[in-house]
C-alpha cells in the first residue's frame, strides 16, 4: 500500500513537471526581454513611468483575506514584501489548509500513526514548511538586495555626476536593475511622486531590507539635502568600504564552512533515525507513546537539540 501511493506520488510529481516544462517553453517569456523588474513590468502593463503606491501594495499584499491575516501576523506583511512572491498571504493560506487537509487524509487512510501525530505531522508539513521556505526566499533576497546595493550606489553616483538630482538618480535603479532593488527604489520613487517625502520612503525599504550600509546611505542622502556637501565622494567611500567588508564576509563563510556542516549533520541526524523507525519499524516508537514518561523525554530531547543547535550556530555565524 505504502509503495503504491508512492509511485502515485512520482507519477503526479512527473505529470506536474512536464506540464511545468512546455508551459515555460512555449509561453514564459524572457523577463529582461518585457522589463527588468516587476514593478517595470506592472508599469509596462499600465503604459506608464509610475505606478500608484495603493495598487502594488494591493498585488503584493492581497484582499480582504490577506488583510485580515496580516492584522493578527504583522510579521507576514514585511515577509511577503522583502520574499518577492507573487501569490498573496491569503491564497497561501488557502493552499496551505487544503495541504493540511490533503497530508490528514492521506495519514488517516494509510499510516498506523494516532490521532494526534497525525494532526503534528500534518501540521508541520502544511504550515511548517510554507513558513520555512518563506523564510528562505525572505534571506535570499536579502542577500540579493546586500549584494546589488554597491552597484545601486555606483549607479547613483555615476547620475549625480552626470548633473542629475537625487530623484532621478534613484530612477535610474528602479529602470536598470533586476528584483529586489529595482522594485524598491521604484516603489520608492512612486511614493514620492505621489506626494510622500523622501526620507519615509526610503526608511520602508529598510524596514523590508535591514541592512547598515543602506541606513548610512540614507542618512548621507538626508544629510546633504539638510546642509549640502559632495555627495559623491561620500557614497564612493561607502561604496569600496562595502565591498572591502563583503570580501571579509566571504573569507569569514569559508573558514567556518566546516562548522555549519557539522551543525547540519548533528541536527539532522535525530530526525532521519526518527524517519528511519517510523518508516521501518513504527511499533518501536508507537508502542512507548502512552508511556507516561514519553512526552517529558521526548521535550526534553527536543529542548537539548534547540539549545545545541543555537550554540553551534552562534559559534560559526561569525559577524563582520
Amino acid at each position: 500500500m505504502q509503495m503504491q501511493l508512492i509511485i502515485y506520488a512520482l507519477v503526479f510529481l512527473s505529470i506536474l513537471l512536464i506540464v511545468e516544462g512546455i508551459y515555460l517553453f512555449g509561453f514564459a517569456s524572457n523577463g529582461r526581454e518585457s522589463a527588468v523588474n516587476r514593478r517595470m513590468q506592472l508599469a509596462q502593463r499600465r503604459d506608464t513611468a509610475s505606478v500608484s503606491p495603493t495598487l502594488l501594495r494591493n498585488r503584493v499584499i492581497g484582499g480582504p483575506v490577506s488583510q485580515f491575516l496580516l492584522r493578527y501576523f504583522p510579521a507576514l506583511e514585511r515577509s511577503f514584501w522583502a520574499a518577492g512572491l507573487s501569490i498573496t498571504p491569503g491564497r497561501a493560506f488557502a493552499g496551505c489548509v487544503i495541504a493540511f487537509a490533503a497530508v490528514l487524509l492521506v495519514l488517516g487512510t494509510s499510516s498506523p500513526f494516532p490521532l494526534m501525530m497525525q494532526l503534528a505531522i500534518a501540521g508541520i508539513v502544511a504550515f511548517g514548511l510554507p513558513i520555512l521556505v518563506l523564510n528562505i526566499a525572505v534571506q535570499r533576497q536579502q542577500k540579493k538586495f546586500d549584494e546589488q546595493l554597491p552597484d545601486a550606489i555606483n549607479l547613483i553616483t555615476r547620475g549625480l555626476q552626470a548633473g542629475h538630482p537625487v530623484p532621478v538618480a534613484f530612477g535610474l535603479v528602479a529602470r536598470e536593475m533586476s528584483d529586489p532593488i529595482g522594485s524598491q527604489f521604484g516603489t520608492a520613487i512612486d511614493e514620492m511622486n505621489f506626494g510622500r517625502d523622501r526620507a519615509v520612503a526610503m526608511r520602508d525599504i529598510g524596514a523590508r531590507f535591514p541592512n547598515p550600509e543602506f541606513q548610512f546611505f540614507t542618512a548621507a542622502i538626508e544629510m546633504q539635502r539638510e546642509s549640502g556637501g559632495n555627495l559623491v565622494t561620500i557614497l564612493d567611500n561607502l561604496v569600496k568600504t562595502m565591498r572591502e567588508r563583503a570580501n571579509l564576509k566571504k573569507k569569514a563563510f569559508a573558514m567556518s564552512a566546516e562548522g555549519r556542516l557539522t551543525a547540519v549533520i548533528v541536527g539532522s541526524l535525530p530526525w532521519l533515525l526518527l524517519a528511519y523507525f517510523l518508516s521501518t519499524n513504527p511499533d518501536f516508537i508507537l508502542d512507548q507513546v502512552e508511556n507516561p514518561m514519553f512526552w517529558p523525554l521526548m521535550g526534553g530531547a527536543l529542548g537539548l537539540w534547540v539549545i545545541g543547535i543555537i550554540v553551534i550556530w552562534r559559534m560559526v555565524n561569525i559577524k563582520v
